[in-house]
């Protein structure tokens, strides 16, 4: 056997590109208390922004106020905010319209931990 077997090389491949998967996954166990403060730096940054519109807000103060609200409620232990916050950072939907590129990072973070707890 040598390495210019290409059903080799292939499966060589596929273990380092699963290890790497592995070591490189942000939870496997998604944390409610990673998630508050992923939503406390968001709130921070979408606190710069104005103006703009996405779907029932009118500006990006508006929907500051309610993401702002919604994670104090959610510290508070109202697990249906979850609900809000799976729309508000799913892809394409108000987060990414006001915040954008910028922030796309930790919309996904956010969504992707969102969407695991509810699961539960």
């Amino acid at each position: 056997m040598t390495w210019t077997n290409p059903l080799l090389i292939f499966i060589a491949f596929g273990i380092i590109l699963f290890a790497w998967r592995q070591l490189t996954t942000k939870s496997l166990s998604p944390s409610r208390n990673r998630l508050i403060k992923l939503l406390d730096k968001s709130e921070k940054m979408v606190s710069k922004y104005e103006g703009g519109y996405s779907g029932e807000y009118l500006s990006a103060q508006e929907f500051h106020k309610d993401l702002k609200a919604a994670i104090l409620d959610y510290k508070n232990g109202d697990e249906n905010k979850l609900d809000l916050f799976y729309v508000w950072f799913a892809p394409t939907c108000q987060w990414d319209d006001f915040v954008g590129k910028e922030g796309e990072s930790i919309a996904n973070e956010i969504f992707e931990i969102v969407n695991k707890l509810k699961k539960k």
